[in-house]
């Protein structure tokens, strides 16, 4: 069964304002697997689901090494398969 979840999405400029990086910083931490890929909103269009970036900042901010972040980050890419098919944004 499909669990449906109701959730925020951040688009590139409320994510940079969240995290107080840049997007080429941003964009890095996708690469090295420390936040989560973007998820498709339209051709042009990508955002990322506030939940998820909130349990990645909780995890920075209470110190966690980033093999921890890496742990959490994947699974949260499990997350969204199980819940949705996987239908997302490469990076």
């Amino acid at each position: 069964m499909m669990t449906q979840r109701m959730n925020t999405m951040l688009r590139m400029r409320d994510l940079k304002l969240v995290t107080k990086r840049c997007k080429t910083s941003l964009y890095a931490w996708i690469k090295m697997g420390l936040l989560t890929r973007p998820v498709s909103l339209g051709p042009r269009t990508v955002a990322w689901p506030a939940d998820e970036v909130n349990k990645i900042l909780a995890c920075r901010v209470a110190g966690h090494s980033d093999d921890i972040i890496k742990a959490l980050v994947d699974q949260l890419h499990r997350d969204r398969q199980a819940d949705e098919g996987g239908d997302y944004a490469n990076v």
